[in-house]
């Protein structure tokens, strides 16, 4: 049998409940109801550029390409600004640079 979560409408808990493999196939889940009411929405993507002192710290994060979410470009600013880096190096001396950051979030709910 495969076994899946059932919502409980009085409490909001979700009970087991067995569904009998006869029923959708061998090889097939059962449809998700809640997965067709939901909207789709296009992927988001920003690109950062965000300078790196010489010792590998990151100084300043600015938005390249926008995302159109302004929550979304905070978030990404945030997580370049706290991410870790290796400093840059011209004739073998350690130099400020600039990092182009990408970050994608997949298809949101």
């Amino acid at each position: 049998a495969i076994v899946s979560k059932a919502p409980l409408r009085s409490y909001g808990a979700f009970p087991l409940t067995a569904i009998p493999i006869g029923r959708y196939g061998s090889s097939r889940m059962p449809p998700d109801p809640l997965s067709a009411q939901l909207p789709q929405r296009e992927p988001l993507a920003v690109t950062l550029d965000v300078l790196i002192d010489a010792a590998g710290r990151p100084l300043v994060a600015r938005v390249v390409t926008t995302s159109s979410d302004t929550s979304f470009d905070r978030a990404s600013i945030d997580a370049a600004m706290r991410s870790t880096y290796s400093a840059g190096k011209t004739k073998c001396a350690f130099v400020t640079a600039h990092y182009t950051f990408d970050e994608t979030l997949g298809a949101a709910l």
